[in-house]
């Protein structure tokens, strides 16, 4: 089967963020287990494209420069389109490199990744007839909704009108777009839901998203050793993993660190935080202390950490998405404790310990660090929604069909 994938936002190898750890994990699964033959169309530069075709996961690989910050803002507000649309369209030289190097024809499915791919289809609708093959669109979030939360998430008065005016586009954008695909993926539970609420159609999908298996434990004794002896004086240590400068994350390690973490400490006394996360800004950086709250920035790999800790916890106040977070913490078989909706996403809010108040999460903290509560039957289940093998042959069932619609 060969299938194209388009996504406007840079995939990195090896993947940090979440969205370029959702698509290329599911491309990985996809040539591992099921030998499909994958191209990208994705925005970067020379050194992604480089470390994408080195991974040996795609069969092709095209990557274009994103376009000027200066002429993204301006044009997009004066525009129906959003800045992240016009960022990352595509030049009338990566139009025709595109017709010339890729065959539609050949495609069993030619998958859309986020709205944000809106005008590169647009673009490429000009020049190609998209409505003659079978197309599919993944869904990373209800992306006007996930615009509304950082709207009344924001802080200042210009974050609050850039937001608030991405809702008012995207929601007259986002569900004509989606109404154009042959079958939608949501990577979150609860958007698969939303979705079918808001278009009215049963070609909507769960396939959770996929995320990279736990690096062996044994591989990684050096650096778990390192870590051990560098926080022998915390008996519990508790782990928090995140993009240390996105505004979700800043709130949830506040939360935790100014509302639960005292009373923890006061009921068990001897426990340290660990904070692990990429850019982490001056609020995150104002919290260490070397003592009970420690940081870790822009590591390698979050594996070592999670061997290294006792529980994990996820006080996110946001709902959108599934967290990523939460699906490797599961494969690390790791205790956890989350805010709901840190697990709506993930369709685990009746599986995995969580609470709203401080009082309550901390009590439920405590818990799992005195072995109080059995996490094998919890951890067991919620491993059985991200099973990548079974998870991706439901996605392949679906494209099996002929490549021409008629």
């Amino acid at each position: 089967m060969k299938l194209l994938f388009i996504t406007p936002i840079k995939v990195d190898y090896p993947p940090k963020d979440g969205a370029s750890i959702a698509t290329f994990y599911r491309i990985f699964y996809l040539k591992k287990y099921f030998d499909t033959e994958c191209d990208i169309i994705t925005s970067g530069d020379d050194i992604s494209k480089n470390n994408l075709e080195k991974s040996n996961i795609f069969r092709k690989v095209y990557v274009y420069e994103k376009k000027d910050i200066l002429y993204s803002n301006v044009k997009s507000f004066f525009s129906i389109y959003i800045f992240s649309m016009i960022r990352n369209s595509l030049s009338m030289k990566d139009i025709e490199n595109i017709l010339k190097n890729f065959n539609f024809n050949e495609y069993n499915c030619i998958n859309f990744e986020h709205s944000y791919s809106y005008y590169i289809y647009k673009q490429l609708s000009k020049y190609v007839d998209l409505n003659k093959y079978k197309k599919a669109f993944w869904a990373h979030n209800v992306d006007y909704l996930y615009f509304y939360n950082l709207y009344k998430e924001s802080k200042s008065i210009k974050e609050k009108f850039i937001n608030f005016l991405n809702y008012i586009k995207l929601k007259f954008i986002e569900p004509n777009y989606l109404r154009s695909f042959d079958n939608i993926f949501t990577l979150a539970y609860h958007d698969n839901i939303k979705l079918k609420t808001l278009l009215k159609q049963n070609n909507i999908y769960w396939i959770p998203v996929n995320v990279a298996n736990p690096e062996p434990s044994d591989k990684l004794e050096k650096d778990i050793i390192k870590l051990k002896h560098q926080t022998k004086h915390c008996k519990y240590k508790i782990l928090f993993t995140g993009k240390l400068n996105h505004i979700s994350n800043i709130q949830a390690v506040l939360w935790f660190h100014d509302k639960v973490f005292p009373l923890i400490k006061q009921a068990l006394g001897n426990v340290c935080f660990i904070i692990v996360g990429f850019e982490p800004n001056s609020t995150i950086l104002n919290l260490v202390n070397d003592r009970d709250i420690l940081l870790y920035k822009n590591v390698d790999s979050v594996s070592t950490f999670f061997y290294l800790s006792d529980l994990f916890v996820i006080p996110l106040f946001n709902d959108a998405g599934i967290k990523i977070k939460l699906i490797e913490a599961i494969k690390h078989n790791i205790k956890i404790v989350a805010r709901p909706e840190a697990l709506i996403g993930a369709n685990l809010i009746d599986t995995i310990p969580n609470a709203k108040s401080e009082k309550d999460f901390a009590n439920l903290c405590i818990k799992a660090l005195k072995n109080e509560i059995d996490y094998k039957p919890i951890l067991e289940k919620a491993r059985q929604y991200f099973d990548d093998k079974k998870n991706l042959r439901l996605f392949l069932s679906i494209c099996q069909d002929s490549k021409l619609k008629y």
